[in-house]
């Protein structure tokens, strides 16, 4: 069993969290490769497929907004294991689905199981540290969970060298009766039931009152969607990119979105072992100016010369670094607040960064002509949001503090 004092989680423990918190990065990464052998098998629009995935990103993320408030009256544990008992049963659904809707309305329920383990996984991290090492934690979960994008992409499109696109959902129902078995014998509860909050509705709607009224809460949650819309427009829109723009084959498009993915995972390494020495602030400030720049020269080359695949690519995974870097802090300062509202404060911060990808999914695939420059202009724009917001939370923090 894990200690779960105050300030102290174990390593193996993070690395579990970090596994469980990964369903939605393995969810949708794993099948992108696939996303054009479905639509011929399915004998479905480009658009329906696309919606596969956006629908999962809203019920992923939203859905975190029922299962957070409810892990604070409930408990972590068993919000955790219901949740991924309904992942893996939809999972098995989507591999033995034979019409497009039928697939869409078991990736809603996927989502839905699968964000459990996100929301109570953060509140978990939240109960057992404080400060910078909430921090690290985070930096620690974020770090297991872009392993997924790193490897996910190359495994679905080597599964297709060998099986049908359901083989993927498959391996996903597989990885979820591990993640089951992985629960029910090392995560024990860290939420005791002298700190839980009511059930009742009106609780719940008190608690999402309370933090959103809380205005330094509001603008790191609004510095992390933004940065959050600059990474998922990648993510969802890149099989677009690279698959039919640049015209690259199901295997090489999953070895390229590994590639990309490194980039978050670097930033993410980087935060975990940097924040200690040079504080979350600076990380943070680091990243948005990295992000600043390498969004500026994005927008140039694609432009310019977007048929330079190697450039756009190198430019692109510079990009993709400080999302890696900065997403966790966010996360670890907002979830400092409110102590008795940690899962509804870790249940907004999970539902609008991941809900958003939904939303930037939904807009990605209502573009006849989306082309690199397009991809460009929307990591810019969530680039300059997030610094935006950083920058009033600094001064209303540094108002309070006068």
């Amino acid at each position: 069993m894990h200690s779960v004092a105050a300030n102290s989680i174990s390593f193996s423990l993070i690395i579990l969290l970090g596994a469980l918190s990964a369903l939605a990065a393995i969810s949708t990464d794993i099948y992108l490769p696939a996303t054009a052998s479905m639509a011929e098998s399915l004998s479905a629009r480009q658009d329906q497929v696309q919606l596969t995935l956006g629908i999962f990103f809203l019920g992923y993320g939203f859905g975190q907004l029922f299962f957070g408030p409810l892990s604070d009256s409930l408990g972590r544990r068993p919000v955790l294991l219901a949740g991924l008992y309904i992942y893996t049963a939809s999972s098995l659904l989507c591999a033995l689905s034979s019409d497009i809707n039928f697939l869409i309305a078991n990736r809603l329920l996927q989502a839905l199981g699968g964000c459990a383990a996100a929301v109570t996984s953060r509140a978990i991290i939240r109960d057992c540290t404080q400060g910078e090492e909430t921090a690290r934690a985070m930096a620690g979960v974020m770090t297991v969970i872009q392993i997924g994008p790193l490897i996910a992409p190359t495994i679905g499109g080597l599964i297709l060298l060998f099986g049908p696109w359901p083989a993927t959902f498959y391996t996903l129902t597989i990885y979820g009766l591990i993640c089951i078995v992985a629960a029910h014998l090392w995560i024990k509860e860290t939420h005791p039931p002298e700190k839980r909050q009511s059930i009742h509705p009106f609780n719940i709607v008190k608690g999402y009152w309370e933090t959103c009224l809380n205005k330094s809460v509001m603008l790191l949650l609004f510095a992390e969607i933004a940065a959050s819309i600059s990474l998922l427009t990648f993510v969802t829109g890149s099989a677009r990119i690279f698959s039919h723009y640049y015209a690259l084959s199901a295997q090489h498009y999953g070895l390229l979105f590994s590639l990309m993915a490194s980039g978050i995972l670097a930033g993410s390494w980087l935060s975990k072992h940097y924040v200690a020495k040079l504080g979350t602030h600076k990380i943070i400030t680091g990243g948005l100016i990295l992000a600043a720049c390498s969004s500026a020269l994005l927008l140039y080359l694609t432009k310019h010369n977007p048929e330079q695949l190697l450039l756009v690519v190198i430019t692109l995974w510079f990009c993709l670094l400080p999302c890696g870097a900065i997403r966790p802090n966010y996360v670890a300062l907002g979830l400092q607040y409110l102590p008795s509202r940690t899962g509804t404060l870790s249940a907004l911060f999970g539902a609008f960064s991941l809900g958003m990808g939904g939303v930037t999914a939904i807009i990605i695939g209502g573009f006849t002509d989306y082309s690199p420059y397009t991809m460009a202009i929307m990591i810019a724009v969530g680039f300059a949001a997030s610094a935006s917001c950083y920058t009033l939370w600094r001064l209303l923090e540094a108002k309070q503090a006068a």
